[in-house]
């Protein structure tokens, strides 16, 4: 499948038309947002922070179901700042996922217009290298290996299935322990 990738904006929205064909019958429209709610500058829209070996970050993040109608919503981490075809499960997994915990793990559905807030925590191991968490993106530059939060909007049945995705950049820096 074809690989699109979005490196411009540090929150992206990316429609991908991965199967069929449309109809005037079946149209609607789809969406996903989501927004950091807590994040700080220079980059307030990316999770970013330094975090000692043994501690931990947290952030909230609020995903809203832009479209018209109720869809399935999730969130996942990855270390590709691109989103790559085929939904989350075609994702490279993020290189902090052993280190992330979400307060919702799996999908959820949410009314046209509804938001959800999810908590999310990185919790650096006490023998954690010192320096920023690198991404890995098979097949992309060094400089779109980003770990990004995607959050996810896919509608269920129909002729079209359209995966909608929109992300947070996430800069993790490992430092010393306090």
């Amino acid at each position: 499948m074809k690989r699109i990738l979005a490196a411009s904006a540090s929150i992206a929205a990316i429609g991908l038309l991965t199967a069929g064909t449309a109809s005037q019958a079946n149209a609607r429209t789809t969406g996903i947002g989501v927004q950091l709610l807590d994040g700080t500058a220079p980059h307030a829209g990316w999770m970013q922070a330094s975090i000692p070996q043994g501690s931990s970050g947290t952030w909230h993040v609020k995903v809203t179901n832009t479209g018209a109608a109720a869809e399935t919503t999730a969130t996942v981490a990855s270390s590709a700042l691109g989103l790559y075809a085929g939904g989350p499960s075609r994702q490279p997994a993020s290189t902090l996922q052993s280190w992330i915990t979400q307060s919702r793990s799996g999908p959820a559905v949410l009314a046209a217009g509804q938001s959800s807030v999810i908590t999310v925590t990185v919790t650096v191991p006490a023998k954690a290298p010192l320096g920023l968490v690198r991404g890995y993106a098979p097949g992309c530059p060094a400089s779109l290996a980003v770990n990004t939060l995607w959050g996810y909007d896919y509608p269920a049945g129909g002729q079209v299935k359209v995966d909608i995705a929109a992300g947070i950049r996430m800069y993790i820096t490992v430092t010393h322990r306090q």
